[in-house]
């Protein structure tokens, strides 16, 4: 009995961690693309995980809800803040740090 138990707790475990991941890699993919397309450097290639929820999406499934940070920068000299929700593996929303106007400026916001 103990066996069983710990082989489905083992499995429950890399099925979140896989969940993770695969969302993590298609938040990091979207947030590429939008910095290619506003011709901003993304700096260090990456995304990091700021909270994690359950939430129901448009067909009243429970889903994982998340919001990614990351950095860009126009020039590589300065950093600005972005930061992107996903809800289970579609982006919902994505804001900006606006790089040309002064650092008190209001963050601009992407639906997607």
């Amino acid at each position: 009995m103990f066996d069983w138990l710990l082989i489905f707790i083992c499995v429950a475990a890399a099925l979140l961690w896989w969940d993770a991941v695969k969302a993590k890699e298609l938040a990091k993919q979207a947030v590429a693309r939008t910095c290619k397309s506003m011709q901003l450097q993304l700096l260090d290639d990456t995304v990091a995980l700021s909270w994690l929820k359950l939430k129901r999406n448009h067909q009243g499934q429970v889903v994982f809800a998340r919001s990614y940070q990351f950095e860009f920068s126009l020039n590589g000299a300065e950093r600005y803040k972005g930061a992107v929700q996903l809800l289970g593996y579609k982006v919902q929303q994505m804001q900006i740090d606006n790089p040309h106007e002064q650092p008190e400026a209001a963050k601009q916001t992407y639906l997607q």
